[in-house]
C-alpha cells in the first residue's frame, strides 16, 4: 500500500477496511484476501462510489459513508446488517445503497457498528 495516504480504517472481527484520500476502499482478511483488495476505485470507473468519508467494520459486513450522507453495505447477508441483496446471494461482494426511505430519507451524519449490530445517526 505503498504511496497511498488513508483517510479512514475500520477492524471488524475477521476484516478490516479502509478508503484512501482518493475515494477508493480497500478490504482484507477474513481468510479470503490476505492482501488489501480493491473494492472500489472512483478514479477509474465512472459510476463509481465517489465521496466516501469514513469506513465502518462488523463481524462480516463492511459500510462506507459518504460526505452526502448516503450509506452504502456489502458483506454477507445473514449478518444482519447488509440491508439490499438478491435472495440467492451468499455474499455481497460490492457495496450497495442502503434505501434511503429507511432512515425517512434523511441524510446519514455517522454510523458505528459492532459484531452484529448497527446504527446510523441521522440529520433530524
Amino acid at each position: 500500500m505503498e504511496g497511498h495516504v488513508f483517510r479512514d480504517v475500520a477492524c471488524g472481527d475477521r476484516h478490516i477496511v479502509a478508503v484512501t484520500t482518493a475515494g477508493a476502499i480497500y478490504e482484507w482478511g477474513d481468510r479470503r484476501n490476505f492482501e488489501p483488495t480493491a473494492i472500489t476505485l472512483p478514479s477509474r470507473y465512472q459510476d463509481g462510489l465517489k465521496g466516501v468519508h469514513k469506513v465502518a467494520a462488523g463481524e462480516s459486513c463492511s459500510f462506507a459513508l459518504t460526505v452526502s450522507g448516503e450509506l452504502y453495505s456489502w458483506g454477507r447477508p445473514d449478518s444482519g446488517c447488509v440491508l439490499t441483496h438478491e435472495a440467492h446471494e451468499e455474499v455481497v461482494t460490492r457495496p450497495r445503497l442502503v434505501p434511503p426511505e429507511l432512515f425517512g430519507d434523511r441524510k446519514v451524519l455517522d454510523l458505528a457498528v459492532s459484531k452484529t449490530r448497527c446504527l446510523a445517526i441521522t440529520e433530524s
